[in-house]
């Protein structure tokens, strides 16, 4: 499961999907992500708006660890989206 090492290595936040992973992928996926010290999510089933928000509930948690307040607010969740996009 190679494909998965790759995967968790690349990634800035785990999300793993148990609807459509056997038991096996998911362990493995939980198991690099804690090995590389990955943010992990474990979902069920994941939509277009629960992805969109997850993403912006990761932004306001950091921003929150950073103390930014205002206009701030979010910048993190755009970087992160910019981030992976290109990736």
């Amino acid at each position: 499961m190679d494909w998965i090492r790759h995967a968790v290595a690349r990634a800035s936040i785990v999300v793993i999907v148990t609807e459509i992973n056997s038991h096996g992928a998911v362990l493995a996926a939980k198991k690099e992500a804690q090995r590389s010290d990955k943010p992990t999510m474990v979902v069920s089933r994941l939509s277009s708006a629960r992805l969109r928000g997850l993403m912006q509930a990761w932004a306001l948690r950091d921003d929150r660890r950073v103390g930014a307040t205002g206009a701030l607010a979010g910048e993190a969740y755009a970087r992160w989206a910019l981030g992976a996009a290109r990736a």
